[in-house]
C-alpha cells in the first residue's frame, strides 16, 4: 500500500467519514481527490516507481521505440508472440496517424494488454526477467500517454466558439478518456493474471489513470458516472 501523510501534522493515519477522509492526528479533512494529490509517487516520466523489489527509476523516453516500424514488423513475423514488437508496431503506426485517428490505436493497446501479460506469465521467466518484461510493457504505455495526450494544437481547445476547436476539444477528451482506460485495464490485468503478485505496479497504474481522469472530468456530461469510476479505483489504492 502507498503511504500518504497529512499536510498539516504529517500523520499517516486516516479515518473514512462518508465521502471524506479525516486525519486522526489533527482532524483535517480531505476529499477523495485531495487524498490522491497527497501521493507523490504517481508514475510519470521523471518519477520513481515502487515495486515489491524496491524502487526502480525509469525515464519515459527510455521506452521510446529505438528501431523503425519495418524492424518490428519483421520481428513479429518471426515470432507472433513478440509482445515488444506488437506494442511498438501499434505505437509507431499511431505516431504517424492523424490526431483524429489515434484513439483506435489506444484501444488496440488496451485489447492487447491482457494477451501480452498472459504471454509473459506463461513464459515462466525468472522473477527478475518477468519484472523487466512487465516494466517494458508499462513503459510503452507511458510513452504512448505522454506522446498522445496533448497531440495536436492544444490552443484550439480554448477557442470554444469555433466549431473546429469544439471538435478538437471533444476528440482530445475522448483520447484522454481512452488513456485512462489503458492504465486502469493494465492495472486490472496485472492483478488478475499475476494473482496480486505485482500489486504496487497495479496501484501505480491506477493512480496514473486517476490523474489523467482529473484532467477531463470537468468536460464530462455524465460526471457522476466518471466520479464513481474514480472512486472505485481510488479505493484500490488505499
Amino acid at each position: 500500500m502507498m503511504e500518504i501523510h497529512c499536510k498539516d501534522c504529517g500523520s499517516n493515519k486516516f479515518a473514512r467519514k462518508e465521502e471524506m477522509y479525516i486525519c486522526t492526528g489533527c482532524g483535517r479533512e480531505y476529499s477523495a481527490f485531495e487524498v490522491i494529490e497527497l501521493t507523490d509517487d504517481v508514475i510519470s516520466d521523471q518519477k520513481t516507481f515502487e515495486s515489491k523489489k524496491g524502487s526502480i527509476t525509469e525515464k519515459t523516453k527510455d521506452f521510446h521505440p529505438k528501431k523503425p516500424l519495418s524492424y518490428y514488423e519483421s520481428a513479429l513475423k518471426r515470432n507472433p508472440d513478440d509482445y515488444n514488437a506488437q506494442l511498438n508496431i501499434i505505437y509507431l503506426k499511431a505516431d504517424k496517424a492523424k490526431v483524429t485517428e489515434i484513439i483506435p490505436y489506444i484501444r488496440k493497446m488496451i485489447n492487447t494488454s491482457p494477451k501480452i501479460l498472459k504471454s509473459i506469465k506463461d513464459s515462466h521467466l525468472t522473477e527478475e526477467k518477468e519484472m523487466e518484461a512487465i516494466w517494458e510493457v508499462g513503459g510503452v504505455f507511458q510513452i504512448t500517454a505522454v506522446t498522445f495526450k496533448n497531440s495536436g494544437d492544444s490552443s484550439t481547445r480554448k477557442m470554444t466558439n469555433d466549431a473546429y476547436a469544439q471538435r478538437v476539444n471533444k476528440e482530445w477528451y475522448l483520447r484522454v478518456l481512452e488513456l485512462t482506460n489503458l492504465f486502469f485495464t493494465f492495472g486490472d490485468d496485472l492483478e488478475s493474471i499475476f494473482d496480486g503478485k505485482y500489486e504496487e505496479l497495479a496501484i501505480n497504474s491506477y493512480k496514473t489513470g486517476i490523474w489523467y481522469y482529473l484532467d477531463i472530468i470537468k468536460l464530462a456530461d455524465d460526471q457522476d458516472v466518471h466520479i464513481k469510476k474514480i472512486r472505485h479505483y481510488e479505493e484500490k489504492i488505499r
